[in-house]
């Protein structure tokens, strides 16, 4: 058996950064927090150390330079750990780069618990939830090497906010790079589950049923290919959400659809009392 091939995202984002800087995108710039040897954007460093600055530990100071440089016309990725990036540095992505919607990428590296070894106040997992409770923010947080040198070349080409996240450790390589095509929003519909002893694709399989007191039942199933369920779900639907055509797009795109559907679960309108 073929050895699976292991590269770190964060590796990924180092020498995509490098990449676009030698096909000359003079407007790149990269911001770190004295951690260009783990964000590995002392690659980057290395090649073009006119146009890497270290900001130091003061992560939120870096957010604001980096909004300063995108007023500028620059185009600054902002490196440093998920925790200290999305945790720490919150307010000023909040205010000086998502509500002026200003042309900054975040490059968050060691994103969730794979940085075991330097403890629990290292490991970020609510990154998602707070950059997504943002305005204009591009959250992404790409699957293997392949989809994170797209990602990253994506961001780089967006107008807007971005907020990358990249792992510690190196995960198997399972796009082909040849054939693989990366487009921002939009989702794939196949999923690879992993864990390990398991890695396979995976089919989403999908239905809505009614139900008598007015709600609906939308069941997710993820199968392999004979159809045999890995993993199964269950939402209750209010009859608000489903009013809003969800049912159609459901039939359509069920990826997009189950976005959708948690989305509403929250911010579909009440109705008014009389």
């Amino acid at each position: 058996m073929a050895e699976v091939k292991k590269i770190a995202t964060r590796d990924s984002y180092g020498n995509t950064l490098k990449e676009l800087a030698a096909e000359g995108h003079d407007d790149l710039v990269v911001l770190d927090a004295d951690l260009a040897a783990a964000t590995k954007t002392g690659m980057f460093r290395k090649a073009h150390p006119d146009r890497h600055f270290d900001c130091g530990i003061a992560e939120g100071n870096m957010m604001g330079v980096a909004a300063g440089l995108a007023t500028m016309g620059y185009v600054p990725f902002v490196s440093s750990f998920a925790m200290f990036a999305a945790g720490r540095a919150f307010e000023q992505i909040r205010n000086s780069v998502a509500y002026p919607r200003l042309n900054v990428k975040i490059g968050a590296t060691h994103g969730g618990i794979s940085v075991g070894e330097d403890g629990a106040s290292h490991q970020c997992c609510e990154d998602f939830a707070l950059m997504r409770s943002l305005p204009g923010m591009t959250v992404i947080c790409p699957a293997d090497d392949v989809e994170a040198r797209a990602a990253v070349r994506a961001a780089y080409a967006m107008q807007g906010p971005v907020y990358l996240r990249f792992g510690r450790l190196a995960v198997p390589v399972f796009h082909d790079e040849a054939t693989y095509h990366f487009e921002l929003g939009k989702g794939d519909k196949n999923i690879t589950v992993f864990n390990q002893k398991l890695r396979r694709r995976a089919q989403i399989r999908s239905e809505i049923t009614p139900r008598p007191n007015g709600t609906y039942t939308v069941s997710l199933a993820f199968c392999d290919e004979q159809d045999s369920p890995l993993l199964k779900m269950e939402l209750m639907v209010p009859k608000e959400v489903m009013a809003k055509d969800l049912a159609d797009r459901f039939r359509k795109n069920t990826e997009q659809l189950y976005a959708s559907v948690i989305n509403a679960l929250f911010e579909a309108p009440r109705e008014k009392k009389e």
